[in-house]
Parts: structure tokens; C-alpha cells; sequence
């Protein structure tokens, strides 16, 4: 799993842009929480990467 955490922080961001882009003007509501959730999705993909490098110095200070 660790060798495609940097494909999935690549292609989670562009699936859901693509999806908020199909739903587009007809649901401004729906389009708005799947841009949210997409973006959320893609930060929770990234933490992985950023953890092993500032999570332990940060928890030592």
C-alpha cells in the first residue's frame, strides 16, 4: 500500500474535481459537499507522507 500512497494523493484530488465537474451547475449544493469531500479525501491520502516526517519531532517537544 505504501508504494501508491503518492498516486492516490495524486488521483483522489482530480477523480473528485472530475465529479464535481459532471454533477456541474444543475446541484450547486451536491457539488459544493463533493468538492469538500474530495478535498478531505485527499488531505487524509497526504498524512500518511507528512506524518513520518514532522509527527515524531512534534510529539518530542
Amino acid at each position: 500500500m505504501e508504494s501508491h500512497i503518492l498516486s492516490l494523493v495524486i488521483w483522489v484530488p482530480i477523480f473528485a474535481g472530475l465529479a464535481v465537474l459532471a454533477i456541474g451547475d444543475r446541484q450547486p449544493h451536491a457539488a459544493r459537499v463533493l468538492a469538500l469531500v474530495g478535498a478531505l479525501a485527499g488531505l487524509l491520502v497526504a498524512l500518511p507522507l507528512w506524518i513520518p516526517v514532522h509527527g515524531t519531532d512534534a510529539l518530542d517537544r
